[in-house]
């Protein structure tokens, strides 16, 4: 299939060497080069959206949209976060009126806001509780309101606590490697919340197989 891949960061990097792997064509939109894979690549800005839609003269047949603000000191309220919603919700309006068959966007748990139980999507209340799962909430209702009625298949994708290579050295996992080859003392300061962890080559294997399977919209 041809499988335009929009961002390259550590997430996209395992779903792109993936379906590399698995003979599919991949074009990969982003800010920066990865050197790390052998697919084409097109350096752009998705918040120059006409210089963006160009791309997609390439005539993808998926389309799996993974860039977003993930600075690991400020993604939270970072407020380029309302930008990519804009941008995300521009591409669905766009995707609309192609002939593109699938659109797969990477959501987060972090929408879910403070849980007690296991969360389910499509079951348990969205409730963001900071401006980056806001921003989540909002491109996803304005995605799924504009993809209703057209032909294009929608998956929304929500990654709970992702870590692999390449990931910002100051979140847990690679600090807790980096301190404990270096000797380093562990300072943890929230040591009573429960999460969910995955690797991104598991990440990418379940987005190898949603776009080969029926899923529901929202599948965490």
């Amino acid at each position: 299939m041809k499988i335009l891949v929009i961002g390259n960061g550590f997430i996209a990097s395992s779903i792109i060497q993936r379906l590399e792997s698995e003979g599919h064509e991949i074009l990969i939109y982003s800010r920066t080069l990865n050197k790390e894979v052998k697919s084409q690549q097109i350096l752009g800005d998705i918040f120059n959206f006409d210089d963006f839609v160009k791309t997609l003269l390439w005539k993808p047949q998926i389309v799996i949209h993974t860039a977003w603000v993930m600075t690991y000191s400020r993604y939270k309220n970072d407020p380029s976060n309302q930008k990519y919603a804009e941008f995300t919700s521009e591409l669905a309006k766009y995707i609309s009126h192609t002939d593109i068959e699938h659109l797969v966007i990477l959501g987060t748990c972090a929408e879910y806001g403070y849980q007690t139980e296991a969360s389910t999507a499509g079951i348990t209340k969205l409730s963001p509780n900071s401006l980056y799962a806001q921003q989540k909430v909002s491109a996803f209702n304005a995605v799924k309101g504009t993809l209703r009625s057209s032909k294009v298949r929608l998956t929304w994708a929500r990654v709970f606590q992702g870590y692999g290579v390449n990931q910002d050295k100051n979140r847990l996992i690679p600090y807790l490697i980096h301190s404990l080859k270096n000797g380093d003392p562990i300072q943890i300061n929230d040591t009573s919340s429960i999460h969910d962890w995955i690797t991104t080559r598991d990440i990418a294997s379940a987005i190898s197989w949603i776009i080969e399977n029926e899923v529901p919209t929202e599948v965490d």
